[in-house]
């Protein structure tokens, strides 16, 4: 009677060994996959759209609802234009804004891919929600701290 109880503990260690060794390469594993920041940083091709900053991402939006009025490339530029709606929040998020500085961008940007991914309300119906997105990455843009520093002394640059 007792090999039999024992037997059962031996099954219980082995399988917890190889439970905890599966742990442990998983851990092992997935541990660089962790440390990266961004979605995107280590991508070796960006896509040529890709914003560089929230101000390049209303440019480019911009630019594409103007390709949408003239009919150029109109199912090209539209995925472009959800592209560039749905990367804005993740640009955003890449600066020094604070959370509550750039959650309105994410919120907008949800909204909006949400009815251009749907198709519920047409892109003519959405323009002025878009065009109010434009105004918020811009003047989201314009609370980031002046990069533009010259070199030889401490004072700003003023453009």
């Amino acid at each position: 009677m007792r090999q039999s109880q024992t037997m059962p503990k031996v099954a219980i260690l082995l399988n917890r060994w190889w439970a905890a060794l599966f742990v442990l390469t998983a851990t092992f594993h997935l541990g660089c996959v962790a440390e990266k920041e961004s979605l995107h940083e280590m991508d070796h091709e960006l896509p040529p759209h890709w914003p560089l900053n929230m101000d390049d991402a209303a440019q480019k939006i911009q630019q594409k609802l103007s390709l949408i009025e003239t009919k150029e490339s109109l199912e090209t530029t539209r995925e472009e234009l959800l592209d560039l709606i749905e990367w804005s929040p993740e640009v955003a998020a890449d600066t020094d804004l604070a959370e509550p500085e750039w959650i309105p961008i994410y919120e907008l940007s949800e909204t909006l891919r949400h009815h251009l991914v749907a198709k519920d309300i047409s892109l003519d119906d959405c323009r002025d929600d878009i065009e109010r997105f434009i105004v918020l990455l811009r003047e989201s843009h314009a609370k980031l701290p002046n990069l533009n520093l010259n070199l030889n002394s401490t004072e700003e640059v003023k453009p």
